[in-house]
């Protein structure tokens, strides 16, 4: 039985001078573990941090993650040194489900401590 459920519901759209077009999506991702919701400080000048909680929790595979931050953040998803680096904006939302990710690391060079929230859930 399933430790819990992430559900995201996202509902894009896009004006334009001939309509508004949008795209809802639905979807949700059963998992066996979860951690957080979690807040922690990501110091400035700290590379390729991998993410507190994951193997504490017992997850080996990540197959929902929600990631938020104060700060310019970035984040590197499966082995950070061979992976390119996704920059997340202050208090822009990252949602991944159904992914199946081994490692998640985060980096700041924000120039000041970032507050990171997030929620991981896999097996």
């Amino acid at each position: 039985m399933p430790a819990g459920t992430f559900r995201a519901r996202v509902y894009p759209s896009i004006l334009t001078p001939f309509g508004t077009y949008s795209m809802p999506v639905d979807f949700a991702q059963a998992v066996d573990e979860v951690f957080g919701p979690h807040t922690y400080e990501v110091p400035n000048g700290t590379t390729d941090q991998s993410i507190p909680g994951i193997a504490t929790a017992g997850l080996t595979t990540v197959q929902a993650l929600v990631i938020v931050a104060d700060q310019t953040i970035a984040v590197k998803l499966g082995a950070a040194g061979s992976n390119v680096a996704v920059s997340m904006s202050a208090q822009a939302p990252l949602c991944l489900l159904g992914t199946s990710l081994t490692a998640v690391s985060l980096s700041n060079s924000s120039g000041n401590t970032a507050n990171v929230t997030l929620m991981v859930g896999g097996t």
